[in-house]
């Protein structure tokens, strides 16, 4: 799978279809950057997989949290993370997910510390309709 390098500080917004995977791609957020989208839509089929890949700085405590509430769709195969060997460079935290049932699902995502109980500074949404139980095989490389 090939990410696109973007600045650390930007939006990173990818959906792309390849042969048995879906993915999207989200990020830091500069302040200078007024409109970034905070959702994406995602028909998932029988024969795909769906790789959401995040981008956040948890060195600072902040990263980006999974809520529950997709599992009667998506299952929650595995989470890769990939860091840096630069100390408090970006980190890259890939969740992989495949279709159980046919229906909606919305994966909602945040971006906080874990242990405060406070609003998110960022959010995104990924609203997903499951075409059915995934009928495939993949390895997340």
């Amino acid at each position: 799978m090939e990410l696109s390098q973007e600045a650390n500080d930007k939006l990173v917004i990818a959906i792309k279809a390849e042969p048995n995977k879906q993915v999207v791609q989200f990020g830091y957020e500069s302040s200078d950057q007024k409109t970034a989208e905070n959702s994406a839509n995602i028909e998932l089929s029988t024969n795909n997989i769906l790789v959401v890949t995040t981008k956040g700085f948890p060195s600072t405590g902040y990263q980006w949290l999974l809520k529950s509430g997709y599992e009667s769709v998506l299952e929650l195969v595995s989470e890769v993370v990939v860091a840096s060997p630069l100390p408090g460079a970006a980190v890259e935290k890939s969740f992989i997910f495949k279709g159980i049932a046919d229906g909606a699902a919305n994966l909602k995502f945040v971006y906080k510390r874990a242990w405060e109980n406070v609003a998110p500074v960022k959010e995104y949404d990924v609203n997903v309709i499951s075409k059915g139980a995934y009928n495939g095989s993949f390895e997340f490389k």
